[in-house]
């Protein structure tokens, strides 16, 4: 990546940064300290230490005190000299990770003849969206909340009875299930179909998002850098959006008929429900994300 094309990372795994850097440079790069002058040289010798801080989530496996010791000769010639300390942010890191795994050809591109595998650093660029199946279920909670306070309590019927769902009864039961499928600290996003053929199922660390609403990700175009873990071949594959949920160890037949229950209650109630979709069928591969960026 030339310097013209900056990133502007929206997320950003700085322990897998840290983690790539230590593995290719044989240790953590160092926070030197230059000393120059103007209209003459300095002679030092001098030990040269910095902390990197790291914010409160990777306290615990990265603090770092990097230290080293500098030499250096040179003529002094009664100038003022100027000391400055260069230290690297984690977005300017994934700068320089990607440009050094780019520059040993580790990282595979997305071209129409790339196949995929497990074990590739991979790159592409595509519009991201939320995963569908909790896309749907916030939309349909936004449904029935407009539909409770505008038809509320349901229609009578004939005898005193009602007519319609009782969308009261449903709201909590929707709400539970979009809350499991956001358990666990992590969640799923979408690609569009990329050059390849494949669909990217990316899984992101919420703690390391720009925005945990993820306002300034989905439905935006994107560059992904990541690491694929799974990949699968046809259309008679899928991968699963609810495998880390409770959901996941629940028979096959559960979803369906949930589903078929929720469309029950939408047409009852006159009101149309977004396509409920639990899986990504291949080709795909689910890729896990160094960094996100534009």
């Amino acid at each position: 990546m030339s310097r013209s094309r900056l990133l502007i990372p929206v997320y950003l795994n700085q322990r897998l940064v840290f983690d790539l850097l230590a593995m290719m440079q044989d240790g953590l790069s160092r926070v030197t300290k230059l000393t120059t002058t103007e209209g003459g040289k300095e002679s030092t010798d001098t030990g040269v230490k910095a902390t990197f801080g790291l914010p409160q989530a990777l306290a615990s496996l990265l603090k770092i005190d990097l230290s080293a010791r500098a030499g250096a000769t040179a003529e002094q010639s009664g100038s003022v000299a100027k000391s400055e300390e260069r230290i690297h942010t984690p977005a300017s890191l994934l700068f320089k990770l990607r440009d050094m795994m780019v520059a040993e050809e580790l990282v595979q591109s997305d071209v129409e003849t790339y196949l995929p595998k497990i074990g590739d650093l991979v790159e592409f660029s595509t519009t991201l969206h939320r995963n569908p199946l909790i896309e749907a279920m916030d939309t349909m909670l936004s449904i029935v909340e407009m539909y409770t306070a505008f038809i509320d309590p349901p229609n009578p019927g004939p005898k005193g009875r009602t007519t319609g769902p009782d969308m009261r009864k449903l709201k909590p039961k929707m709400e539970l299930f979009r809350d499991k499928l956001k358990a666990g600290g992590t969640v799923d996003i979408v690609s569009e179909t990329l050059s390849c053929a494949s669909t990217a199922v990316i899984t992101l660390e919420e703690e390391f998002l720009s925005d945990p609403t993820m306002a300034d990700l989905v439905d935006g175009h994107f560059t992904v850098l990541g690491k694929i873990v799974r990949v699968i071949g046809n259309s008679e594959e899928t991968i699963s959006l609810v495998r880390k949920a409770a959901l996941g160890a629940l028979s096959g037949g559960f979803l369906p008929e949930m589903f078929a229950s929720l469309e029950t209650a939408a047409k009852e109630g006159a009101f149309r429900i977004p396509e409920l979709q639990a899986e990504i069928r291949g080709p795909a591969f689910q890729v896990l994300p160094i960094g996100i960026y534009a």
